[in-house]
């Protein structure tokens, strides 16, 4: 059967298959201009890549770009498996309205000390340091998957103590713990080139030996600060790190 030059289908009509896929993408919200044309060439949607990054631009990282710019690699196997747990589409647009980046996250789970190792010019202490040796640096790792953090603190976070910024928190956010952390944080930089939490500081779930909430930030060009806030201080410079459940 001739086919249109115009569009991806038979010039006569398009098949009912076709019909469905292009109304779910309007019922979506996920048809744009750009898509749409597309669509028209050649009667298929985007990849999930493709709408991630139309929908996020420079705010969804990927394990090729990590790899590249951290001298990490990616198993094919685990790249299937990155693929096989993509958030959803209405995850990137929830993201996009609150400020947040989509990162993938290691190869293998990583500790705080394990991300300071790939780069210690990152970090404020390159060695050593108060937190060398406390359990929190050593055992909070990073998890096999996507992880998704807000590239600021949460709002009105500041001046309130633990007990009080964790009521900021909406039902979709969690806190990321001082791996996942430090490995948005540095990843993002190595990447992207921009610094995020470059003025402020804040909290993780990782706990201190003394019971505290550990924070970071502070990214400026002496590096990453890992501090030892206790959790009932309040501080204008100290607030809640969040990251998107999945």
């Amino acid at each position: 059967m001739e086919r249109s030059h115009i569009a991806g289908w038979a010039s006569d009509s398009p098949t009912p298959a076709q019909l469905k896929e292009f109304f779910a993408q309007i019922e979506n919200r996920r048809i744009t201009k750009r898509k749409l044309q597309v669509f028209l060439r050649s009667g298929t949607s985007y990849t999930n890549e493709e709408i991630a990054r139309e929908i996020l631009g420079e705010d969804i990282i990927f394990p090729e770009e990590i790899a590249k710019a951290r001298g990490l690699s990616y198993s094919e196997e685990q790249v299937k498996h990155l693929d096989s747990i993509f958030p959803p589409v209405e995850v990137f647009h929830w993201c996009k309205t609150n400020n947040y980046a989509i990162v993938a996250s290691p190869p293998d789970p990583m500790s705080l000390l394990d991300i300071r190792l790939l780069k210690s010019d990152l970090f404020y202490s390159r060695s050593s340091g108060w937190y060398a040796d406390r359990n929190f640096a050593k055992n909070d790792r990073t998890t096999v998957g996507w992880l998704a953090i807000r590239k600021d603190i949460v709002p009105k976070s500041t001046n309130k103590n633990w007990e009080e910024q964790i009521r900021l928190l909406a039902n979709e956010e969690r806190i990321p713990n001082a791996g996942e952390f430090a490995w948005f944080i540095t990843t993002f930089y190595e990447v992207r080139g921009i610094r995020l939490f470059e003025r402020i500081y804040a909290r993780t779930s990782s706990v201190d030996s003394g019971g505290g909430r550990v924070p970071l930030g502070f990214f400026d060009s002496c590096g990453l600060d890992v501090n030892d806030w206790w959790d009932v201080p309040r501080n204008d410079d100290l607030g809640l790190a969040s990251a998107r459940k999945f």
